[in-house]
């Protein structure tokens, strides 16, 4: 039996879908690297920006191979905010030392890091 011209074309058009990202771009590249900053005893803000538009993740963990994050959040990264992502990283322990990086797929940042203070 022979597959009519139509589903084929159906069949390779979906093929293609697969293989691109669900926004139809490119890789993401971490242009700024990351930052951490208004750190707490309980809380970080943590930031990186990117080239395009992206729904990143960023893990935070006591271990510098991720292999168990403590937290992980997602942040749109859009033209609105200049391509930036912002997340709250909280609850933290107090003296800890945490380690976070973004991801969009197989694109990953630099990894950073920071200690939470311990309460005044």
């Amino acid at each position: 039996m022979r597959t009519p011209p139509f589903m084929l074309v159906s069949l390779l058009a979906l093929a293609g879908l697969a293989l691109v990202s669900p926004t139809g771009a490119d890789a993401v590249t971490f242009t700024h690297g990351v930052a951490s900053g208004e750190v707490t005893h309980g809380s970080a803000v943590l930031w990186t920006r990117v080239d395009q538009e992206a729904a990143l993740t960023v893990d935070v963990s006591t271990d510098p191979r991720f292999e168990e994050p403590t937290l992980t959040e997602t942040a749109l990264a859009s033209a609105d905010s200049d391509f930036t992502a912002r997340v709250i990283a909280a609850p933290l322990r107090p003296g800890q030392q945490y380690f976070f990086r973004w991801r969009d797929g197989a694109s990953v940042s630099e990894v950073g890091t920071f200690k939470a203070s311990s309460p005044a």
